[in-house]
C-alpha cells in the first residue's frame, strides 16, 4: 500500500534527530515539510495512529508508547519508542492516568490540545517546535522574555497542527515576522516555576510558596485562584479547560495576578479574602462563612484541604477566620461551618471544659503570647479563641514541672533559694507571676534535676584532699557567700562556671550533699565583689561626687533618669556607665548656681524666662530636685558668660 507516493515499510526519506526539547506534534510537523507531504496526517496514516491522533484533537502531543502501538511510527521515521516518548507528555507509568512534563505528573488540561503557541525569535533562531509551548502555564518565553502567540495577526485564527509548514501559517504569513510583546522576568514567574528550565530565575522567586509545588499541585492551585479573579463563565473550574476558552494573553494577565496573591505571603493572600468577603457578601445580617465567603469557601475545602502540599492554603485561610474576620465566630463554632476551624481553634468556655483553665485566665495568656489565639470585642462581650494545639502542648508542659515547694525540697534548700536560682538561670521557671501572671511559680522537672546532675558529674572520682578542715559543706559556703553581700544563686552559678569545684559527695539532700574547698570559694567571692565593686557606682559615692542628698538622686532613679539596680543588701548602684553617662546627660539645679554663683531660686526663675524647663522638679512633678538637660545649660551658661563679658570691657 502507498501513501501519497510513500511506502508503508519505507522510512522517510529524510529523517533529521529530533531536538531534545521539540515535541512530537512539532517534530512530525517539521517531517511532513522536510519531505514535502501535503498533510500531516499522511505520516500519521502510515503508523496507523491517525484515528486515535484524530481523536486526541489531532494532536500527536498526546500520544503513549505504553497503550499506543508506535512501533510503525518508531520504523518510518528512524527514531525509537524510547526517544518517542520523550517528545510526548506520555507517563512513563501505565497506570498513572496523568501525562507527564520533566518527570513530573501534569494533568490533561495543562497540554494544549486543540492549537499551539509559538515564539518567533525562538523560530528565527532554529525552526523547530519546543515541547514547552504546548503547556497552558508557559504563557511567555523566557529566553527572549516576550508574550508566545497563540493565534495568527493576519487570518485571526488559532495557531493549530493543521499545517503543513512550522514556519509558515496556512494563510502564508511567516511566525518568525509576527511583532511580539515584551515583558520583564519579574512578569512571567509562573512560565517560570511550570518550565523549570532557568535555576537563576527560580531563585529570584523562592520566597514564593508556589515554588514548593508539584507542577501537577501548582496547576490545580493556580486554576483554582483564576477562576475566583476572572469569574469567567466560558470555563468551569471542576473542568479547568482555561487553555480551550481564554487566550494566552489573558492566561499570562490572569496567572500574573494569582501569583501576586503569593508574593509576600501571607499579606497579599489576606488581601485577597478580604476582596472575596467584600464581593461575595449578600445579606449584612448572615453572619455565616457561606455569605460572607461564597463559592471560595466550600470550594477551598472541596479542592485543595486533602492535599499535602496544598494543605497551606486552608491553614492560612483558617488563621483568617480566627484572627481577621469579623463574622460568624459563635456561629461557627457551634454549627461547624468550618471542620478546620472547630479542629485548631476552641473558644474559653471549652479551654476551662477540656483543661480546666478558667476564661480569665485564658484571655491573660492569649494576651502574653503564652497561647496562640485572638480576643475580640462582639457588642457588649469578649470572644475569645484559643489554637486548641498551643493549650495542649502548654499543659503538657505544665505537667513536667514542680512547685515551688516541691523545688525546695528536691534541691535541699529554702523557698526563697529557689527563686534565687531562677533569677541567676541555674533552673527554669515555666509559670509564675512574672511569666504568665499565674499566682504560684512553676519550675520545669528537666532544669530542676538538670541542675543536680551538671554539678554532680564535676565532682572527681576520687579526692586529692586529705584534710577535713579544708572542706566546707554547701550551708557554710552559703554564709561566706552572705558575708560578701552574695547569694546561692552566685554560688552555684560559680560551681555551674567551674569557678568554684565541688569535691565530694557527703550526706544529705540536692545541693546540700556537696562539700566544697573553704578557700576556693572565699576568693571567688573575693574576687567577685572586687570586680562588682569595680563595676558599680554606689548611692553613697554619688552623693560624694555630686554634693546632692541621695534622697533625690533616688528620686531621679525611680523616675528613670538614671539606670540602677538593688544590690544584695537592698542598696541603690547605677554602673559606672550609666552613671557617666547622666553626667553627661543632665545637671541638677543646685550644682548650675554654684557654677553661676547665685541661690538656686533666682537661677529657676531665670531659666524659666529663657525657655529653659526642668525635667523634674517641686513645681513640674513635686520631685525632690530640679533636674535639666545638660546641653541647654552648657548653652545657658555660655550666654551668661558673654554678657558678662561685655558688659566687663565696656568700662
Amino acid at each position: 500500500m502507498v501513501v501519497g507516493g510513500m511506502c508503508e515499510s519505507q522510512s522517510l526519506l529524510k529523517t533529521p534527530k529530533p531536538f531534545e526539547d521539540e515535541s512530537l506534534a512539532g517534530y512530525v510537523l517539521r517531517l511532513t515539510e522536510g519531505n514535502f507531504y501535503e498533510k500531516v496526517s499522511y505520516i500519521y496514516l502510515s503508523s496507523d495512529l491517525w484515528e486515535i491522533v484524530r481523536r486526541r484533537s489531532k494532536n500527536g502531543n498526546l500520544l503513549n508508547p505504553l497503550n499506543d502501538n508506535m512501533e510503525k511510527l518508531s520504523e518510518i521515521i528512524n527514531c525509537s519508542i524510547k526517544d518517542l516518548a520523550e517528545l510526548t507528555f506520555a507517563s512513563h507509568d501505565v497506570k498513572s492516568p496523568f501525562f507527564q512534563y520533566r518527570k513530573e505528573p501534569i494533568p490533561r488540561q495543562a497540554i494544549h490540545t486543540t492549537k499551539t503557541k509559538i515564539c518567533p525569535k525562538c523560530l528565527a533562531e532554529t525552526a523547530y517546535h519546543r515541547k514547552a509551548w504546548d503547556l497552558v502555564p508557559v504563557t511567555a518565553c523566557i529566553k527572549h522574555r516576550i508574550i508566545l502567540i497563540d493565534r495568527c495577526p493576519k487570518c485571526a485564527k488559532e495557531i493549530s497542527w493543521s499545517r503543513t509548514k512550522v514556519l509558515e501559517c496556512s494563510c502564508g504569513q511567516l511566525f518568525s515576522e509576527i511583532p511580539s510583546k515584551n515583558i520583564t522576568i519579574s512578569e512571567s514567574p509562573i512560565s517560570i516555576l511550570f518550565s523549570k528550565s532557568n535555576t537563576k530565575y527560580l531563585r529570584q522567586i523562592q520566597k514564593n510558596p508556589l515554588i514548593n509545588l508539584s507542577l501537577f499541585d501548582l496547576f490545580e492551585v493556580i486554576v483554582f485562584f483564576s477562576w475566583f479573579i476572572s469569574k469567567n463563565e466560558k470555563w468551569k473550574l471542576r473542568n479547568k479547560y482555561i487553555g480551550k476558552s481564554l487566550s494566552n494573553q489573558e492566561i499570562h494577565q490572569l496567572f500574573s495576578s494569582v501569583y501576586k496573591i503569593f508574593d509576600d505571603w501571607p499579606n497579599n493572600f489576606i488581601k485577597f479574602l478580604d476582596n472575596i468577603q467584600e464581593s461575595s457578601l449578600k445579606q449584612k445580617d448572615d453572619s455565616s462563612i457561606e455569605n460572607h465567603f461564597g463559592y471560595f469557601y466550600t470550594a477551598l475545602y472541596k479542592h485543595l484541604d486533602n492535599k499535602k502540599n496544598t494543605k497551606f492554603l486552608t491553614v492560612e485561610f483558617d488563621e483568617y477566620l480566627a484572627k481577621r474576620w469579623d463574622g460568624g465566630y459563635i456561629a461557627t463554632l457551634r454549627k461547624s461551618s468550618s471542620k478546620n476551624l472547630n479542629k485548631k481553634f476552641i473558644a474559653a468556655s471549652e479551654v476551662w471544659k477540656l483543661y480546666g483553665i478558667p476564661a480569665e485566665a485564658v484571655k491573660k495568656y492569649v494576651s502574653k503570647g503564652v497561647f496562640k489565639g485572638v480576643i475580640k470585642k462582639r457588642g457588649n462581650a469578649t470572644l475569645i479563641l484559643v489554637e486548641k494545639e498551643s493549650v495542649e502542648k502548654y499543659k503538657q508542659k505544665i505537667d513536667d514541672t514542680f512547685s515551688t515547694k516541691e523545688t525546695s525540697e528536691i534541691l535541699g534548700v529554702y523557698d526563697r533559694n529557689v527563686h534565687e536560682l531562677q533569677k541567676y538561670g541555674c533552673i527554669i521557671a515555666i509559670r509564675g507571676p512574672k511569666i504568665d501572671g499565674y499566682p504560684n511559680w512553676r519550675f520545669s522537672k528537666d532544669s530542676v534535676y538538670g541542675l543536680l546532675e551538671e554539678i554532680y558529674i564535676k565532682i572527681p572520682a576520687t579526692a586529692a584532699y586529705t584534710y577535713n578542715n579544708d572542706l566546707i559543706n554547701f550551708r557554710i559556703a552559703l554564709q561566706i557567700a552572705g558575708s560578701l553581700k552574695f547569694g546561692i544563686g552566685q554560688l552555684v552559678k560559680g560551681i555551674l562556671d567551674n569557678d568554684i569545684k565541688p569535691v565530694r559527695l557527703a550526706k544529705g539532700e540536692g545541693l546540700n550533699q556537696l562539700e566544697l574547698l573553704r578557700d576556693g570559694v572565699r576568693n571567688y567571692f573575693l574576687k567577685l565583689r572586687a570586680e562588682e565593686d569595680s563595676e558599680y557606682v554606689t548611692l553613697r559615692e554619688m552623693v560624694k561626687i555630686t554634693g546632692v542628698k541621695r534622697e533625690k538622686i533616688a528620686d531621679w532613679m525611680k523616675k528613670g533618669f538614671l539606670d540602677f539596680v538593688v544590690g544584695e543588701t537592698e542598696e541603690f548602684k547605677s554602673t559606672k556607665q550609666d552613671f557617666d553617662l547622666f553626667l553627661r546627660t543632665y545637671v541638677p539645679l543646685s550644682i548650675v548656681a554654684k557654677q553661676l554663683n547665685t541661690n538656686s531660686t533666682n537661677l529657676y526663675q531665670k531659666l524659666l524666662n529663657n525657655n529653659i524647663v526642668a525635667l523634674t522638679g517641686p513645681r513640674v512633678d513635686g520631685g525632690k530636685q530640679y533636674l535639666y538637660l545638660k546641653e541647654e545649660i552648657d548653652n545657658y551658661i555660655v550666654k551668661v558668660r558673654e554678657i558678662e563679658f561685655i558688659h566687663n570691657n565696656a568700662y
